[in-house]
């Protein structure tokens, strides 16, 4: 059975999703998938830009604060929860 045959057959048997034809893209399995903010290889995940990017601005902002001051107790602790979100911590 042919990637047609199937892509047709999918598009009798799922009725309320409309598949474009010219927007069908498919890929080799080692390009990976984007999923959750990673990207997902065979036998290996790398995380994403986005995250990446944004656990580093979190950081940069953190080191902002001590540079500056000695940061507040409130301060400190607001930052845990963001260090164990990135499993930094």
């Amino acid at each position: 059975m042919k990637m047609v045959d199937i892509l047709e057959l999918e598009r009798h048997n799922l009725t309320k999703v409309i598949l474009h034809p010219n927007k069908i893209y498919l890929q080799h399995y080692t390009k990976g998938v984007q999923f959750l903010g990673a990207k997902i290889k065979p036998y290996r995940i790398y995380i994403g830009n986005r995250t990446k990017g944004n656990f580093y601005d979190t950081i940069q902002e953190h080191n902002k604060i001590v540079n500056e001051r000695k940061p507040s107790e409130d301060e400190i602790k607001a930052c845990l929860p963001q260090a164990r979100r990135s499993k930094a911590v």
